[in-house]
């Protein structure tokens, strides 16, 4: 059976049905809040050799807005991890969750595109990137239900509609990749 690793802050460990986006992988929740791109940098190769999974699904950064990282240092330290799995384990398929414009960072949402856009663009080919900004966040605003009242985490209303809309972006990644 096929595994998926995913890794990430509070968003991803807090993610209860994160299996729902690929029901015929084994999960891996190695999430852990707080955590920032760079700690997953450092700590990543580790997991990836323990875990051996088929695909890795990260999300990572917005921890980073809160303490002040450079934006250079986060699309970095994203990149590194990218190219650890590739380097680790090249069969392995990589996606990138990017960072969500949650009502706690407002002030920086015109930031967090420039992130996410950088990090899109530094994405091997055949990599994956989500954006759950296309669904959790609506005329210029993110929409309330999807967050909690700490403004920065998702309420399991806002976990269904990101997995209804990522689940058939990502399996059709998969089905392409199998294919190829």
């Amino acid at each position: 059976m096929e595994k998926l690793l995913v890794l990430g802050s509070s968003i991803f460990e807090q993610y209860q049905r994160v299996g729902d986006l690929v029901p015929e992988y084994v999960v891996a929740n190695c999430s852990l809040g707080g955590t920032t791109s760079e700690y997953w940098a450092r700590t990543i190769e580790k997991i990836l050799v323990r875990e051996n999974p088929n695909v890795v699904m990260l999300y990572c950064g917005s921890n980073d807005l809160n303490g002040n990282t450079p934006d250079a240092d986060i699309i970095a330290h994203v990149a590194q991890c990218s190219n650890y799995v590739h380097a680790i384990m090249p069969k392995v398929k990589y996606c990138y969750f990017g960072i969500m414009k949650a009502p706690q960072k407002t002030g920086n949402w015109e930031r967090i595109d420039v992130i996410n856009e950088a990090i899109k663009a530094k994405m091997k080919i055949g990599d994956l990137f989500i954006d759950p900004n296309d669904i959790i966040f609506k005329e210029s605003a993110p929409r309330g239900h999807c967050f909690l009242d700490d403004g920065l985490h998702i309420t399991q209303n806002g976990y269904a509609e990101i997995t209804a809309y990522a689940k058939p972006i990502i399996q059709d990644w998969l089905q392409r990749l199998h294919v190829s």
